[in-house]
């Protein structure tokens, strides 16, 4: 081998060890750091997380006060993101507000999109009764999350609510060229995030594909999108039955509980716009 080829190949290798040399020290410098790393994001351990949770207050559980919902649930939570959904007449909204009624003492705000404020209060009058306590905007100026965020920050200001209803999703999906599903998905997520946030508990109103009236939806029936389930910490189903002098029987079923992953059926009556529990009598099939 000629003497510069020779001197070539020496130097290469020198600079090749000497690089190696300089990623090792790089490295280690790296794990040093690492290893006293102590920034918000460092990672700690089960033990740690379970002192801190024990030394909190215990969590709050805001209870319907309808014993076999309360039964599966044990309560709804803070932080939360639960959606109700049925069939078009099933009774949604209405349900929704005998949450409300149920659920007074967390001051619930309604955002509602779909059927204003005064329609809500007007059927309450229309039977003589006295309407729910509820917050609500004078004036639906906005659709977009960011507005129902502000929303959100002033019921807890103004008069510590807990609980929110928004009626309902695919008013605030904001229709743009990509695919609607992944908006609905990201709307949910959005959602998912201030309830966090701000820690309060969202209701989400939303609607479900066609489907046969004579058997509960699944989670399946969620329109236009599976992140409508996958986002939701809790999904309510409700089902009215369409046989012949059944028609104020209702099932709602939880169908998805991320908490404790309990799920079951609470069988109730319609009886003059509220929801009461009772005994769901075998179907009748002629009619």
């Amino acid at each position: 081998m000629k003497l510069s080829l020779f001197l070539q190949k020496l130097e290469e290798d020198i600079n090749k060890t000497q690089k190696a040399v300089e990623q090792k020290d790089r490295l280690e410098e790296i794990k040093k750091k690492f290893r006293y790393y102590d920034e918000e994001d460092a990672l700690i351990s089960s033990v740690d997380i379970a002192r801190k949770v024990k030394s909190q207050p215990e969590e709050e559980k805001m209870h319907t006060q309808i014993g076999s919902i309360d039964r599966i649930l044990d309560g709804f939570r803070l932080s939360q993101l639960i959606t109700v959904s049925g069939s078009t007449g099933s009774g949604k909204t209405t349900f929704s507000m005998e949450l409300t009624i149920r659920m007074k003492e967390y001051s619930p705000v309604w955002i509602p999109f779909e059927e204003g404020a005064e329609e809500l209060v007007r059927k309450f009058l229309e039977r003589d009764e006295t309407p729910p306590l509820f917050y609500t905007p004078k004036n639906i100026t906005g659709k977009k999350t960011d507005w129902i965020e502000q929303r959100i920050i002033e019921g807890k200001v103004k008069f510590n609510s807990k609980i929110f209803f928004i009626d309902h999703l695919h008013f605030i999906v904001p229709f743009t060229g990509d695919r609607h599903d992944l908006s609905v998905g990201r709307t949910m997520r959005e959602l998912k995030e201030l309830a966090k946030k701000w820690n309060v508990c969202i209701f989400i109103i939303c609607h479900l594909r066609k489907v046969g009236v004579d058997k509960m939806p699944t989670l399946d029936s969620l329109r236009d999108s599976s992140f409508i389930g996958q986002e939701s910490d809790t999904v309510i189903m409700i089902w009215r039955s369409p046989y012949k002098g059944q028609e104020n029987y209702s099932k709602v079923g939880i169908q998805k509980n991320r908490r404790t992953g309990k799920l079951g059926i609470s069988e109730l009556y319609f009886d003059n716009g509220r929801f009461f529990e009772k005994a769901f009598p075998e179907p009748i099939l002629d009619y």
